[in-house]
């Protein structure tokens, strides 16, 4: 049998010729994805928030914060975000009311809501509102993810 380099064509047994293909390993670079994290306790829940985020190594991860509803719905305005998760108490925007007003704000956004309070009735009120789901607070950050990508 005679053989050329290994990308070019080679000579079979039977005399006909077939091209070898090589491909290269290549890494392909992650994918990107833009989150904005709404969360008014700027210190300790917003950190650990991020902290679970930063479990996550599969995508290119930006995450943007912002710390009342009127600064949340000012950066929707302004940029495209693949997700969101908001808190449900921010010093200007208390309960479901903050999950109607960041829908209206961005219709065809995921919303996941984080609350300390996992109810049954308060479940179905985010969602009734146009969430996408609700999770605890100290959620690990490859299930928030997960859910905030469904």
């Amino acid at each position: 049998m005679h053989t050329h380099s290994p990308a070019g064509p080679r000579s079979t047994s039977r005399g006909a010729t077939e091209r070898m293909t090589v491909i290269a390993a290549t890494s392909l670079p992650y994918p990107a994805y833009r989150l904005l994290l709404v969360e008014g306790n700027r210190g300790g829940d917003r950190d650990l928030i991020r902290q679970h985020l930063a479990e996550i190594h599969d995508f290119d991860l930006t995450i943007d914060d912002a710390g009342t509803l009127h600064e949340a719905v000012a950066m929707v305005a302004q940029r495209h975000y693949d997700s969101l998760i908001i808190d449900l108490n921010l010093p200007d925007s208390v309960g479901v009311d903050t999950v109607k007003a960041m829908r209206r704000a961005c219709p065809d956004t995921p919303i996941v809501v984080l609350s300390e309070d996992e109810g049954r009735t308060l479940h179905a009120a985010v969602l009734d509102a146009g969430a996408q789901d609700l999770l605890n607070k100290n959620a690990a950050g490859t299930q928030l993810m997960a859910r905030a990508m469904l």
